[in-house]
């Protein structure tokens, strides 16, 4: 389901709202209950009314690394550094 946006008028641009959508910690609490048991990401978003982005970010095994991954080991590289 996509969030509604309108058009607003400010002068001669037209400016693009987005509307986030509303969900409760609850909510969000048992959809991260119900993937951490094995549900979909999507299917737990639909069903507990969540956005899957929320679900995928707030999900405690989610971890992001900036950068490209590296291509020595933590091992390798301490044995550079000596």
């Amino acid at each position: 389901m996509k969030p509604k946006t309108r058009t607003k008028s400010s002068g001669k641009r037209k400016k693009e709202i987005c509307r986030r959508k509303a969900y409760n910690s609850e909510n969000l609490d048992k959809a991260l209950q119900a993937v951490k048991e094995g549900m979909s990401k999507k299917l737990a978003a639909k069903t507990y009314q969540v956005p899957r982005a929320t679900l995928h970010y707030r999900n405690p095994e989610h971890q992001s690394r900036p950068g490209s991954p590296t291509i020595l080991s933590e091992k390798e590289e301490k044995d550079l550094e000596d």
